[in-house]
């Protein structure tokens, strides 16, 4: 993560500002529209530069990331937006135009090797799909809001 000199906030690898809160103003705008029935995320993550350290990648801010969105998720949806699905970017990192320095995904891929290793948000993804109480449903003692996200996140 670093910072972007004119604007002083926090961007990505890619250079995309850093601002979870983006996502619930955009699906409060798009739920404006009559003909919007449902609103289905197909695509939300964070490029890092990701680090092997001892055949793991801990990353945190990617965690932090997608935690803080899916909060901003649930906000619209007890706010009344019909949002029936989410899926995070990308399941494994990929060959983006750019090149390899662009990693989006919850499994990281030694490009040189193929080797496949989940990262530490892979492991929390798990977590939250299976149980339904990590990151930002600890945070959350609702069952309501519980059962809001896990609708979501189905």
């Amino acid at each position: 993560m670093s910072t972007q000199p004119k604007r002083d906030v926090p961007v990505s690898t890619s250079g995309q500002e850093i601002f979870p809160e983006s996502i619930y103003h955009v699906l409060k705008k798009v739920s404006a529209y009559k003909s919007v029935k449902k609103i289905i995320i197909t695509e939300n993550g964070i490029a890092l530069n990701d680090i092997v350290q001892e055949g793991k990648i801990h990353d945190r801010e990617r965690i932090h990331f997608l935690d803080a969105c899916l909060q901003q998720v649930l906000r619209a949806k007890e706010e009344g937006v019909s949002v029936e699905g989410y899926f995070a970017r990308n399941f494994t990192d990929n060959f983006e135009q750019q090149g390899c320095n662009q990693r989006f995904g919850l499994v990281h891929i030694d490009f040189e090797t193929q080797k496949r290793t989940i990262k530490d948000s892979g492991h929390w993804f798990r977590q939250l799909l299976s149980t339904t109480e990590a990151g930002c449903l600890e945070k959350q003692s609702d069952q309501r809001k519980q059962s809001v996200l896990s609708n979501i996140i189905r």
